[in-house]
C-alpha cells in the first residue's frame, strides 16, 4: 500500500510523463499551454472531487497508467508494430492521433488489426459507434476484452516507480476498482 507522501508522487511523475516536453539540445523540461489542454480533454475535468470516491483526477491518470492496455501517446504505425504477431483479441487503447480528446482502441480480430475511435468529451461518457460507457474500464469489460498488449510504456513507468512487480492482467472490473473509476 502506498504512502500519501508516494501516492502524489507517484500522480505527479504520471502527469509529468503527460506534459513535459524537452527541446532538442536541451536539459529544459517545458510544459506548453496546449499539451495541458489536451491532458484535461482526455482526464479532466479538474474539480475536487473529480471522482465520486475522493480521488483527484491525477489519481485518475495514475490508475489509467497502471493498466497493460494503456498505451497513451502511441501512434497508428506503433500500434500496428505492438500488435503485430499476437492473438486475436488482443487490444490496446491510445490517444487519438486525429481527434484531441478521443481515444482509439486498436485490436486484433482474426487477422486483421483493426482501429476504432471512442469519443468522449471531458467529464462524460464513452462511445464507439451507438454504444455508450461511463469508463474506460466498463467499455473494456461490456466488448469483452481479456488480452491486453503489452509493452505500455505508462504501465512500466508506474510500476517501474513503485517497485511494484509486474501484475497479471488487471481488467479494472473488480467492484472495488469501479468504484474508484466510475464518474457520474
Amino acid at each position: 500500500m502506498l504512502t500519501e507522501k508516494d501516492r502524489m508522487e507517484t500522480n505527479f511523475r504520471c502527469l509529468k510523463l503527460l506534459l513535459v516536453q524537452r527541446p532538442q539540445n536541451t536539459t529544459r523540461e517545458v510544459v506548453s499551454l496546449n499539451n495541458w489542454g489536451k491532458i484535461l480533454q482526455f482526464f479532466g475535468p479538474i474539480s475536487i472531487p473529480a471522482i465520486p470516491t475522493g480521488e483527484t483526477f491525477l489519481d485518475e491518470i495514475t490508475n489509467i497508467f497502471r493498466q497493460p492496455w494503456f498505451h497513451g501517446d502511441t501512434d497508428s504505425q506503433r500500434a500496428q508494430e505492438l500488435l503485430s504477431g499476437k492473438p486475436s483479441g488482443t487490444f490496446m487503447i491510445r490517444f487519438s492521433n486525429s481527434i484531441e480528446g478521443w481515444y482509439t482502441i486498436s485490436q486484433i480480430q482474426g487477422r486483421v488489426i483493426q482501429h476504432q475511435r471512442i469519443s468522449h468529451q471531458p467529464g462524460g461518457r464513452y462511445f464507439i459507434e451507438d454504444d455508450s460507457y461511463p469508463t474506460l474500464y466498463d467499455l473494456i469489460r461490456m466488448r469483452g476484452l481479456t488480452q491486453p498488449c503489452e509493452g505500455s510504456r505508462y504501465n512500466r513507468e508506474v510500476l517501474l516507480e513503485e517497485n511494484t512487480p509486474t501484475p497479471g492482467y488487471d481488467t479494472g472490473y473488480k467492484e472495488e476498482t469501479l468504484k474508484k473509476t466510475t464518474r457520474k
